[in-house]
């Protein structure tokens, strides 16, 4: 899966003047966005015959022919020719893209002419628009009518309403899998196979950070420590391999270390509480799944110690730390509240998976796998 500012688009269009309205429309739509463009079937053809890929594939399925005996890289093309259905099919068979919009004059009905190669000889078929894109890109196709090219704009318009980032996305991903991206002020999270985006705000930040480290209890003082100030551990995962030009594309610095924590014997110890913490944390989601009030209890208290403990020999004076843990608290579930609006699933899942308080910890049931 690709961050927004990897996205590669095709607007493969004959008319000039549309090519050049299309491709602004998707870098309006997309901004993050790559739009490349062919202006024939032909320069498609040498495209995705080169192996080049992409995201989506915008095409004018009515393209002029061109003639059938012209090479563009490979002998079988010659039996279909290079207009907008050869370039469908051959877009097909390659995989050299992942959803398709037809922006064309032709109705969603209309009955095309198709000539499919087989191995033994051409089949001569004929099906409408629709089938034909839903027999190639079943559920990650969509048709759009075009006006005359005096009205190109209030075409774009019409699109326009008809589109956002969203719906293109939807077109183009992987529906298994799990994202949780930062591109520019709103986060693009995909769960389950169902895409949101959502505005930044400190508490999403948490979230991230917090599947980005899942099994891992973070203080409330380290948590807002490192997302509240801008800084990231050069321990993350995420960002450990990032080059210092591309943390900056992220508004992030790196700092050497968090806390007051030198000694190795320190470390050491650190991480054996954090690994008791963990341990406790399990067991009181199982005692609470159970229902067993009496053990419940009784976790919640070592719990408890464990974190005035920590907090004793780490941590800051007592009012700092609680301040803390009631701004990380209260972000993240402010953050919840807007998820649930948009995506229940994605909401119950990390309900039942994130824990806060004195330490925060995203520990899900099954393993559950992101992309940042």
């Amino acid at each position: 899966m690709k961050a927004l500012n990897e996205i590669k688009v095709l607007v493969v269009e004959d008319d000039a003047n549309w090519k050049e309205a299309l491709c602004q429309m998707y870098k309006q739509i997309i901004p993050q966005c790559h739009v490349n463009s062919a202006s024939s079937g032909i320069d498609a053809l040498r495209m995705i015959e080169n192996g080049e890929k992409f995201d989506l594939l915008s095409l004018d399925i009515n393209l002029g022919i061109t003639h059938p005996k012209t090479e563009v890289g490979h002998p079988d093309l010659n039996v279909y020719g290079a207009d907008g259905r050869s370039v469908l099919r051959r877009a097909h068979e390659l995989n050299a893209c992942k959803g398709l919009i037809v922006i064309t004059g032709l109705a969603y009905d209309t009955t095309l002419a198709l000539v499919i190669p087989d191995l033994e000889e051409s089949k001569r078929v004929r099906m409408t628009l629709h089938a034909y894109l839903q027999d190639l890109f079943p559920g990650k196709n969509l048709y759009l009518k075009k006006y005359p090219e005096s009205k190109i704009p209030e075409s774009i318009r019409v699109f326009m309403k008809a589109l956002s980032c969203k719906r293109l996305l939807s077109l183009c991903e992987d529906e298994d899998a799990n994202r949780f991206c930062q591109v520019g002020e709103y986060w693009h999270i995909t769960f389950a196979g169902e895409t949101v985006l959502v505005k930044n705000r400190v508490g999403l930040r948490y979230i991230a950070y917090l599947l980005q480290n899942p099994d891992n209890p973070l203080h409330s003082c380290e948590l807002e420590r490192i997302i509240g100030t801008g800084n990231i551990e050069p321990s993350s995962k995420v960002y450990v391999n990032m080059p210092p030009e591309q943390l900056s594309e992220y508004g992030l610095d790196v700092r050497k270390n968090l806390g007051d924590v030198d000694e190795p014997s320190d470390h050491k110890a650190l991480e054996s509480y954090k690994s008791e913490f963990k341990e406790i944390e399990k067991q009181l989601q199982e005692a609470k799944e159970f229902n067993d009030p009496a053990l419940i209890q009784r976790l919640e208290r070592e719990e408890e110690w464990l974190s005035k403990e920590i907090l004793s020999r780490w941590g800051r004076k007592s009012a700092s730390v609680e301040k803390s843990r009631k701004n990380v608290q209260k972000a993240i579930q402010r953050s919840l509240e807007k998820i649930k609006k948009d995506h229940r699933k994605l909401w119950l899942h990390l309900t039942k998976s994130l824990s806060t308080g004195n330490f925060c910890i995203y520990s899900p049931s099954n393993p559950t796998d992101w992309i940042f």
